[in-house]
């Protein structure tokens, strides 16, 4: 029973651990504009450095967005993964 709870407190501090790692991540930003009249979405990529999980969540939550103006919409979709 000592054994096991040693083991399950020595993953609950390894995983909470290997959520404060920085790490590089490849962005793609995504434009969607309807109506679009056959134009293709713009996508622009980028990468974003010295970032935890959590840090880039916040970052795509931000760099999500959708407007529209008369009959016109826009979505801004951000997506990022680790380099």
């Amino acid at each position: 029973m000592r054994a096991y709870l040693i083991l399950v407190l020595s993953l609950i501090i390894l995983s909470s651990a290997s959520c404060k790692k920085k790490y590089c991540w490849k962005c793609r930003t995504t434009t969607y504009i309807s109506p679009s009249g056959g134009a293709q979405p713009s996508v622009t990529n980028s990468v974003v450095c010295d970032k935890t999980e959590s840090d880039i969540k916040d970052y795509q939550n931000a760099a999500t967005t959708s407007s529209r103006s008369g009959n016109v919409t826009v979505n801004i979709v951000t997506a990022c993964g680790k380099e």
